[in-house]
């Protein structure tokens, strides 16, 4: 016995060994794996980035032949706020973004909203089961000394009863949820009420921003202009074929951006980049 008990110790002794040998040599084999996803990623980025490149040398290639054929020397387009009015509705456009910060979206809303309709649903089916008990109170009171009350009425204010019961317990989270919500509603409301017309200014003032930007743009592109260092390291000389609409939307808020930050490097489109804990507006404006 004691003979057998000594080899099945070896025996799972051995067994151990195996499953940690088995397990180093998993993660071993997963750490490779990992580390080979990350050559591969590395891989295709620089793949990316050598794309990008080789695009943009054949877009200026493009514009150097087009231009040479030209009689005239190249115009230069000069995206920057020349004659203060582009900075002017940028101004208003940040204005009134920082206003509409505090704004709740209507995703946020959404479920603020869903709770005071609950709240409003739960009140009126309490209502709809007090008057309902009241009216049956009212027949068995009303009902002739002596008389046995109908068996139905009983049945039902017995179900009245627990209604009201189960209503009232669902009440105090519900009533809660209502109250916290109301009081969000009420203030972005007020919000509302204080700087809506800013906001509506701002947006305006933006859109405005933005379609002046992007004919300016687009009259370069038709022109063959000459655009800054910054643009043509970022964005080419000229619009996807595929994708033109979303360059031309891309360079124009980028213009916008330099324009209302007073970005001014003629290399980087963005200039330096704002904290990374940054939770302003150039913040999440820069990230994205």
């Amino acid at each position: 016995m004691e003979q057998a008990r000594s080899e099945f110790g070896t025996r799972l002794d051995h067994m151990q060994f195996e499953l940690d040998s088995f397990t180093g040599n998993w993660q071993s084999a997963q750490d490779l794996h990992d580390a080979l996803a990350a050559r591969q990623q590395g891989f295709a980025d620089e793949v990316a980035g050598h794309t990008h490149m080789l695009r943009l040398i054949d877009q200026k290639l493009d514009w150097l032949i087009r231009t040479a054929l030209k009689p005239d020397p190249p115009r230069e387009c000069e995206l920057d706020d020349l004659d203060g009015t582009l900075g002017e509705l940028a101004a208003a456009a940040d204005s009134g973004e920082r206003f509409k910060q505090h704004r709740l979206d209507a995703i946020a809303r959404q479920p603020l909203q869903a709770d005071v309709d609950e709240y409003q649903q739960w009140s009126a089916k309490l209502d709809d089961r007090y008057a309902a008990a009241v009216t049956l109170s009212a027949a068995v009171a009303t009902a002739p000394t002596g008389a046995a009350t109908p068996m139905r009425v009983a049945a039902d204010f017995r179900a009245v009863r627990d209604d009201l019961a189960a209503l009232e317990r669902d009440g105090i989270e519900l009533t809660e949820r209502a109250q916290i919500a109301r009081q969000k509603l009420d203030a972005d409301e007020l919000e509302q009420r204080e700087h809506g017309a800013a906001i509506t200014v701002s947006e305006r003032a933006w859109r405005e921003l933005i379609e002046r930007l992007r004919r300016t743009v687009a009259t370069a592109v038709e022109d063959q202009a000459l655009f800054p260092p910054w643009f043509c390291d970022s964005l080419g000389l000229l619009p996807p074929r595929a994708a033109a609409d979303t360059w031309l939307d891309l360079a124009s808020e980028i213009g916008a951006y330099r324009i209302t930050y007073g970005v001014t490097s003629r290399r980087d489109a963005l200039g330096d980049p704002p904290p990374p804990d940054d939770t302003s507006r150039r913040g999440a404006w820069h990230r994205r």
